[in-house]
């Protein structure tokens, strides 16, 4: 019998990648907002970069809806803090942007969060789920020369998308991506997302999230009905 894939995420728990996008929180949110209308929820959240920010809303509790609300209200003088060293912005006021909705500890959340992060001297990527929470999501969208990078403790990180690089893991896990060309596969227990004709935004492109949302948003509700043996890998 061929299930959809709404059915074949209803099937058994799953787990949530929120992947890297410039300014991709936007269609993250659409894509999050259709997963929860169709009652499914993940049973642990991973975000990258953009999907760092939008998974530890959701990790926190907070619906797709309230999410959207938030992203909608944030202006660009809320992160703006243009400061010396390396990347425009000091990224001060994004700290406290993200302490106004977050917690502190990645161990206050509801569900189990990480986030990746790419470590400047080591040359690696980690992943993290424990300490500072805003430090790491902070870390994890530290966007090379927008944002300066991030220390905690004893380590220096930026943006933690450079490159996609999905968490090992052996359950089934639902992807959205950010890439070319744009698709859906599923692989084993892996079905990853890359919406298409998404809108690029950024710090002079905020205007454009409504309808990055709204795209993304009716998207995933379409492919959510589509068939599983339809997609392939």
């Amino acid at each position: 019998m061929s299930l959809t894939v709404k059915e074949w995420l209803h099937d058994e728990p799953f787990e949530l990648y929120l992947g890297a996008g410039f300014f991709g929180f936007y269609a993250h949110v659409g894509f999050v907002k259709a997963i929860e209308e169709a009652g499914l929820k993940a049973k642990k959240i991973y975000g990258a970069s953009a999907g760092a920010i939008v998974g530890a809303m959701l990790a926190n509790d907070y619906s797709a809806t309230d999410v959207e609300k938030i992203v909608l209200e944030i202006q660009r003088k809320d992160f703006w803090d243009p400061g010396f060293g390396f990347g425009l912005l000091k990224g001060k006021k994004y700290h406290e942007l993200l302490l106004k909705y977050l917690p502190s500890s990645f161990g206050d959340l509801k569900l189990p969060f990480e986030v990746t992060v790419f470590d400047i001297f080591g040359l690696r990527f980690k992943n993290l789920s424990s300490g500072d929470l805003c430090a790491a999501v902070r870390g994890s969208s530290a966007f090379p020369g927008l944002f300066q990078p991030v220390k905690i403790q004893d380590k220096i990180f930026v943006d933690g998308g450079l490159f996609e690089r999905f968490p090992q893991h052996k359950g089934r896990v639902l992807a959205h991506c950010f890439g070319k060309p744009h698709s859906v596969k599923q692989v084993d227990n892996r079905f990853v997302v890359s919406l298409k004709n998404i809108p690029r935004s950024g710090p002079a492109k905020m205007h454009l999230a409504e309808e990055i949302i709204q795209k993304a948003y009716w998207q995933t509700k379409k492919l959510l009905e589509t068939s599983v043996t339809t997609v392939k890998a």
